[in-house]
């Protein structure tokens, strides 16, 4: 019975010991087999006592590189921790460095990386990864300060480099990210990442010649770099070479159907184009692929606008507003539809929100007057635009319409004093010159009335009001000959414009011309029948043609 138990425990014994194979070591430490077969090596590697401490060591270590590839970094870690145990190696400090972070443990990974460099201070991957850590950390300038150290140690470390500009450029210190891009490039001058952040660079350096250089050689090499035609086609764009810029948005949306940002832009420039179908086209597709895609909801609504479809417009811009209360911009452009729209009470909600958000934001204050002057509220219109003109002292069109409030009560001083700021502002406000024109004129001051319609006329050949004008100024002066040259040529210009018609005929009838002035007012009625001043010297004409 004794020997039974002896021989049974001996076998025991035998079974429980690890039995080594030949290959073990050689798989343990290369790259042959899978990940499995080289961790099962090494453990029956490490579960042997006939392993020497540096080679079990490095059987730990090496089973812990398969298991962190594997995603199993607690197992790693602890590996790791039992070969630095054995044999403190900066190789090991930096495997359990990298378990960490794969954790996203950055400070135990810092002070593993830390130590690495402590044992071997020219170890290039103990700088790269612990700049890796502390830029996962937000420590900017610790991750730049260690990637100059990995650079210095091997200035052809293109990752180092190439992370390190990443950091200038996140950091806006746009110079120094492109030396290290270009130091990149100028290893691997196919390194399509580098090229492409360097063009973009170039691109807010406004260097867009050389922006437009890196992202010929990104397209070319690399057909999935979309960005960097929707990158291209904006330069072009800015440069109002449209034909080009079109066409990069539409090799951009041949090679990525589902990119909205190249539909959008594309919109964008077919919008500037005219071509108003194919913007709101591709405005619409860009939505369709994004449906919170907020620019093209605003950019599809100014189209709108710009066909003529201000409720169209108006239900773009709620959904701008329900994507982003915010959207000032967005809830300004409403408002002004609505007004457009004569729905003054939704307009005048809109403008009041803007204007609470955004205090300073004259051209709300503008637009809010122009409102409430159209409901009569002169005073509140009088406010808002005072409001716009204090916030922007260059705000020509506030002055106008403050000019206009004025002359509806009468104020012609106030009304001369904006008109004239109008036109220190903008000289060439040809609108404004005839208005200032018609007032001088009202007040009697022909010859600077005169002036202004001389001036609108210079400014715009073709403008017919400003011909029937200064002839009225001329009749006023008595100078009718000269009034029935500017009559002349305004019917001449507009063969349908009734009212010139009549206040030639009227010039006519002073002359004494009975026989032209009734031609005159008779054109003028076929033309508009409700000129009663025309009817009137339609009769007066007939019966000084029948003495």
């Amino acid at each position: 019975m004794k020997d039974r138990r002896m021989w049974a425990a001996m076998v025991a014994a035998i079974l429980s010991v690890t039995v080594v194979r030949a290959d073990d070591r050689l798989l343990c430490s290369g790259s042959d087999g899978t990940a499995d077969e080289r961790i099962a090596a090494c453990t029956r590697l490490i579960d042997t006592d006939k392993v020497e401490k540096d080679g079990l060591a490095q059987a730990l270590q090496n089973r812990a590189m398969d298991l962190s590839a594997k995603g199993e970094q607690q197992r790693a870690i602890a590996d790791y921790s039992r070969a630095i145990e054995i044999n403190p190696a900066a190789a090991a400090f930096i495997g359990r460095g990298n378990a960490h972070y794969a954790l996203k443990d950055y400070d135990r990974a810092i002070a593993d990386y830390s130590e690495a460099v402590k044992l071997n201070p020219d170890l290039v991957s103990g700088y790269q990864n612990r700049a890796n850590a502390y830029r996962a950390k937000g420590e900017r300038d610790r991750a730049i300060a260690d990637y100059g150290e990995a650079i210095r140690l091997d200035p052809k470390d293109a990752r180092a480099l190439y992370s390190r500009g990443s950091l200038y450029f996140a950091a806006k210190d746009y110079d120094r990210a492109i030396a290290d891009y270009s130091a990149v490039i100028a290893l691997d001058p196919e390194n399509v990442a580098a090229r492409s952040n360097r063009g973009n660079l170039y691109l807010m350096k406004r260097d867009a010649d050389r922006a437009i250089a890196d992202y010929d050689v990104v397209i070319r090499l690399d057909p999935k770099q979309t960005a960097a035609l929707v990158n291209r086609g904006n330069i072009h764009r800015d440069r109002k070479d449209y034909d080009r810029a079109l066409a990069d948005y539409s090799e951009a949306v041949r090679r990525n159907p589902a990119y909205a940002l190249a539909y959008s832009n594309r919109g964008s420039v077919h919008r500037i184009k005219g071509q108003l179908g194919e913007a709101i086209a591709d405005y619409s597709e860009a939505i369709r692929l994004n449906p919170k895609y907020v620019t093209a909801y605003s950019n599809r609504a100014n189209a709108w606008l710009a066909d003529g479809k201000p409720d169209k417009a108006i239900a773009d811009l709620d959904a701008v507003l329900r994507l982003d209360p915010k959207q000032t911009a967005a809830q300004l452009s409403r408002a002004n539809a609505l007004r457009d729209l004569r729905q003054f009470d939704r307009a005048l909600a809109d403008y009041n929100e803007v204007v609470r958000v955004d205090q300073k934001n004259a051209a709300a204050f503008n637009s809010r007057g122009a409102v409430r002057q159209a409901r009569n509220d002169l005073d509140g219109a009088i406010s808002d635009y005072n409001e716009a003109i204090r916030l922007d002292p260059s705000y020509a069109a506030a002055f106008s319409n403050r000019g206009n409030v004025y002359l509806m009560r009468g104020n012609a001083e106030n009304a001369l004093a904006d008109f004239d700021a109008v036109l220190r502002l903008d000289p060439k406000d040809v609108s404004v010159l005839i208005v200032r024109g018609n007032l001088r004129r009202a007040r009697k001051d022909y010859d600077r009335a005169i002036a202004d319609y001389a001036e609108a006329i210079r400014l715009d050949p073709k403008n017919t009001i400003a011909y029937n004008n200064r002839g009225n100024t001329f009749r006023n002066m008595g100078d009718l000959d000269r009034a029935i040259a500017d009559y002349d040529e305004a019917v001449r210009l507009d063969p349908k414009y009734a009212v010139a018609f009549m206040n030639r005929g009227s010039a006519y009838y002073e002359k004494k011309d009975f026989a032209r002035a009734l031609s005159d007012f008779e054109m003028a009625l076929q033309l508009d029948a409700s000129l009663q001043d025309a009817a009137n010297g339609r009769d007066l004409a007939k019966a000084a043609v029948k003495k």
